[in-house]
């Protein structure tokens, strides 16, 4: 996105950037609910990781909103190349979803 000003490219690769993200929040919930046993400590992880990842996001958003005001193109590019490296290195293996 960070290379093109076509609005119907853009939104394609919105949508397609988007969706692969969804992808991972009930593998990881499923992965959580199987290893951890007690309802309460499952509560209570599941939502400090909640608190944890808007936290992240809060102080994420600040520093993109300043990088987006120096240069649109460039910002969406590193975030896109930061997003495929995040991806690369942190997969999820098919051993953390088997029963």
């Amino acid at each position: 996105m960070g290379f093109t000003n076509y609005a119907p490219l853009a939104i394609v690769a919105i949508v397609i950037g988007g969706g692969f993200g969804l992808g991972r929040k009930p593998a990881f919930s499923s992965y959580f609910n199987k290893h951890i046993k007690s309802s309460s400590e499952r509560a209570t992880v599941l939502s400090s990781l909640s608190m944890f990842k808007t936290f992240v996001i809060a102080i994420a958003n600040l520093g993109i909103g300043y990088a987006l005001g120096l240069s649109i193109d460039y910002t969406l590019a590193f975030l896109g190349l930061f997003t495929i490296i995040f991806a690369a290195l942190f997969r999820i293996q098919e051993n953390y979803l088997l029963d």
